[in-house]
């Protein structure tokens, strides 16, 4: 098993096993005064590839700092199937995509429908599409994942619906038969409502595309919630494979 390191640190750079790279002074600050490391020590490196990175901290100066990748760590190959996580914006969708990040989705689709509860202008939208980014990545570095879920850009229910992400696509619905997802590993895409739930004519236009609708039994489930016990059920079904 390979050595666990304390910090890891996402670098949006081609990361090659010897050679050295330099660190804009955002993350040069958060190395030396956040993470208080030193020129000699090292810290794992990954860019959403796949592999992490041995890194040892070279001497820099003030406003920037350079690391020489030592060696490859480990590499996680990409999963048997796609997970899409289509999500109806919430107030504060900042908690699902951190979770969603753990639990190994690799796509994230924020939607605009009926009953969503945050609206993004277009001016706002490039900077919420940042915030989102860096939160997923924050999961990531925190828990061990080394590839980052893509972040799409926000459509409209409607539009996703004419062309979804995948073939297998589940939208989820108070009252619906209880979530049962086939036990083999496909590309699979989850859609979770705002905490007003999808509304009758938006289910009727997705079963009309073919998607299944499926529930928690007699449970109604948050916004924020659904997400979650969709993925722990997926994952359950498919033993747990996916990383």
């Amino acid at each position: 098993m390979p050595k666990r390191y304390k910090h890891r640190i996402f670098i949006d750079q081609n990361l090659i096993t010897g050679s050295e790279i330099e660190l804009g002074r955002e993350q040069t600050r958060y190395i030396g005064r956040v993470l208080r490391l030193r020129s000699a020590d090292t810290v794992l490196c990954f860019n959403g590839n796949g592999s992490s990175y041995v890194a040892k901290i070279l001497e820099g100066s003030g406003k920037h700092l350079r690391l020489a990748l030592v060696a490859e760590h480990d590499f996680q190959a990409e999963g048997a199937a796609q997970i899409h996580l289509v999500l109806s914006l919430i107030k504060k969708p900042e908690k699902v995509f951190q979770k969603a990040s753990e639990l190994g989705v690799t796509d994230i689709w924020p939607v605009s429908s009926e009953r969503c509860e945050l609206r993004v202008s277009t001016q706002d939208m490039e900077q919420k599409l940042r915030h989102w980014k860096a939160v997923t990545i924050s999961s990531c570095e925190q828990t061990g994942r080394n590839r980052v879920p893509r972040l799409h850009n926000i459509r409209k229910l409607t539009d996703l619906v004419q062309n979804p992400p995948c073939k297998r696509v589940y939208i989820f619905h108070p009252g619906a038969p209880p979530f049962s997802p086939e036990p083999t590993a496909k590309d699979t895409c989850l859609m979770i409502g705002p905490e007003g739930g999808w509304t009758d004519k938006e289910v009727e236009l997705a079963e009309n595309a073919g998607f299944v609708r499926s529930g928690f039994g007699n449970n109604v489930l948050r916004a924020d919630t659904a997400p979650i016990a969709a993925l722990a059920i997926l994952h359950h079904h498919w033993e747990w494979q996916l990383a």
